[in-house]
Formats: structure tokens, sequence, C-alpha cells
């Protein structure tokens, strides 16, 4: 026979020998078990003991009227004046909306990104600028009288 500790099946044997529920051959089986296994001598030695410790609790005793005082606490919290925002939708709607709320707000694009954008598009004004003037500044010498005459002295 497996070791109740070894296996979860064997628990409900437990329980069984220790309520006297088991089958009389199931039973002799699992107390040849208890004689070799230590283990699952002292589990039924302290289930022996839980149960009989249950067995002698007693529960306290109630007054007469608990249940009319029970039904008006229960009726006195149903009763209860709540929020306005609870009577139409509850607090989880509100949460989350309130959640979204914070996120939209408290959320912005990072200045790093902001930032690198602004530096790329200054770049490439920059660089537009710097051809456009030496663009200019080509065209400019072609049209000087004397870029024209050297020009036409080396042909």
């Amino acid at each position: 026979m497996n070791c109740i500790l070894n296996t979860h099946e064997q628990e409900e044997l437990l329980l069984g020998y220790c309520a006297s529920t088991l089958d009389p051959d199931v039973a002799r089986t699992y107390e040849r078990h208890l004689a070799t296994c230590e283990h699952c001598a002292a589990m039924v030695e302290m289930q022996k003991l839980v149960d009989e410790s249950l067995e002698a609790w007693a529960p306290p005793e109630l007054s007469p009227n608990f249940d009319q005082k029970l039904f008006a606490r229960i009726r006195a919290e149903q009763e209860a004046a709540k929020p306005w925002w609870q009577l139409f939708f509850g607090w989880k709607p509100l949460a989350l909306a309130a959640l979204v709320l914070i996120c939209v707000l408290v959320w912005t694009p990072a200045d790093t990104e902001l930032a690198q954008q602004n530096d790329s598009i200054k770049a490439d004004e920059i660089e537009q600028v710097e051809k456009a003037l030496d663009v200019m500044e080509g065209l400019q010498a072609l049209h000087t009288p004397d870029t024209v005459a050297t020009t036409r002295e080396s042909l």
C-alpha cells in the first residue's frame, strides 16, 4: 500500500479509517500499513484528536431573538443612504473612468522625443538654406561681368 504522505488518494482512507466508514477488508489492509508506517500512524492519531475535539466542542448559545436582530441589521444596511453615483452606476465604472482620465491628463509625449523631432527639422532647414546659398553664389558668379570676361578669354 502506498503511504498517504506520497499520494493524495490515500487521504480519503485516513479520514474513512478514523470515522470507521471503510470496508472491513480495506480497513484491515490500512491497519497493516499503519503498523509499518510511523508517519501514517502519527497522522491517524492527530486526526483522532481533531475528531475528538470537534465532538467535544459545543457552539455558543444564541439569543432567542438572534434571527430578528440579524434580519433587522441586514434591512438597515440595505436601506442605508447610498452615494448618488452608486444609485446610477456603482463604483467600478466610475473608478475606471477616473483612472482613464488621470492617464490621459498625465500622459504626454516624452520631452526627448519632441526635442529630437525639433532638432531633425532644424538640421534639415539649415541644410536647405546652405544649399540655396551655394546655388545663389554660383548663379551670381556666372552673371558678374568679371567672370564673363574671363570665361570669354579662356575660350
